[in-house]
């Protein structure tokens, strides 16, 4: 063999291993971890399901998109004369307040948290008239004249069309052209076709940051924030209601007496029942147990100590999961507003003020 053919067979290892104990070697239990395959998130009903049947999933969707709005906007308007300024802001922020805006953006914001996605369709009147092929052209913005009204809708209910096929624009791979699909309205009394809508009457709000390569597993959108933090959700559920079920358990009574057993291998279990509803009656109206000579009734009690700490780890975990202070996720009222507590809530409003950077300036 060539001195070249056994350096190719020799074998790195370019980490901790040891033989002895097992560490990093095949009889090491921790290297079968593995990280779990994450499918597509295309499943509308189970998101659905999500929001609306788990309290801390709706909060982690709905709490972020209500502070981002909470404020809302300021506008700055120069037009050389003060008076004039103030009042084209006035009128430009009610006219936003008609229209529904903070409403209809809040909204937008929480669907894209809860499926990925969150659209506004600005019904603009820019000389198109009422001619609904027009929506898939362009917004004129040198004729536009007013928006007339906003509707919200989520991801599921379009589809992406065309995309920009020129490489060398800006928006190149982007949608062009939004399907927005047959809809009914809620008793189902009114219904409208399909309609093709040029993205610059839309105005479309993301989940959490996807790469292009899940993105066209998803059919172009991004992950709702669920995909990351159902398992915490059901770890955090699960607990609480296991706590719960312990308590409905808490303390469990014996009744001992001798021949029970023998009275039910001989076929003789309604009279172990007729003594048991006894004892049960007697106890919930006269509040004593008639028993005979030999037999005995007692109290277990279910032993509860480190629950309460258990209980507070999960949530610290579903805390960190959905990237929110303890105090807003349980709705505690922090105790004297301490460092930590400053600095969570410091925490909080500056994740969302970068949101608002990001999702709404951008």
């Amino acid at each position: 063999m060539t001195p070249a053919a056994r350096l190719a067979k020799i074998a790195r290892a370019d980490a901790w291993e040891n033989v002895i104990t097992g560490h990093r070697t095949s009889r090491d239990k921790t290297t079968g971890a593995r990280i779990q395959t994450i499918a597509p998130a295309v499943d509308r009903q189970k998101l659905e399901d999500i929001y609306h049947g788990d309290d801390m999933a709706a909060k982690v969707a709905d709490l972020p998109a209500q502070d981002m709005v909470r404020e809302w906007i300021t506008l700055s308007i120069d037009t050389g004369d003060t008076e004039r300024n103030t009042q084209a802001a006035d009128d430009t922020l009610q006219a936003l307040d008609d229209l529904g805006a903070r409403a209809a953006c809040r909204e937008a914001l929480t669907w894209a948290s809860v499926f990925g996605g969150g659209m506004v369709l600005m019904y603009i009147d820019d000389g198109g008239g009422d001619n609904v092929e027009a929506m898939a052209e362009p917004v004129d913005e040198s004729r536009v004249r007013r928006v007339e009204s906003l509707d919200v809708y989520d991801r599921f209910e379009f589809e992406i069309e065309t995309e920009y096929s020129d490489p060398t624009k800006p928006s190149y791979g982007k949608p062009e052209t939004y399907r927005l699909r047959n809809q009914t309205s809620v008793r189902g009394q009114a219904s409208q076709p399909d309609i093709l809508i040029h993205e610059s009457r839309l105005l479309r709000f993301d989940g959490v940051l996807t790469n292009r390569r899940r993105k066209v597993r998803n059919n172009g959108w991004c992950d709702p924030v669920f995909t990351r933090i159902e398992t915490v959700l059901a770890d955090f559920g699960v607990s609480w209601a296991g706590a719960a079920h312990l308590l409905t358990d808490f303390a469990v009574g014996v009744f001992k007496s001798p021949g029970i057993m023998q009275a039910i291998a001989t076929d003789q279990d309604d009279v172990v029942h007729d003594r048991m509803m006894v004892m049960d009656m007697c106890r919930s109206t006269i509040r004593m147990l008639p028993l005979d000579g030999d037999e005995d009734f007692e109290r277990r009690q279910t032993p509860l100590s480190g629950l309460p700490e258990m209980l507070d780890r999960f949530a610290l975990r579903m805390s960190a999961a959905a990237r929110m202070p303890i105090t807003l996720m349980m709705g505690q009222s922090p105790s004297g507003l301490n460092n930590t507590a400053e600095g969570d809530i410091r925490f909080w409003y500056d994740q969302i003020g970068a949101k608002q950077n990001a999702e709404l300036r951008g």
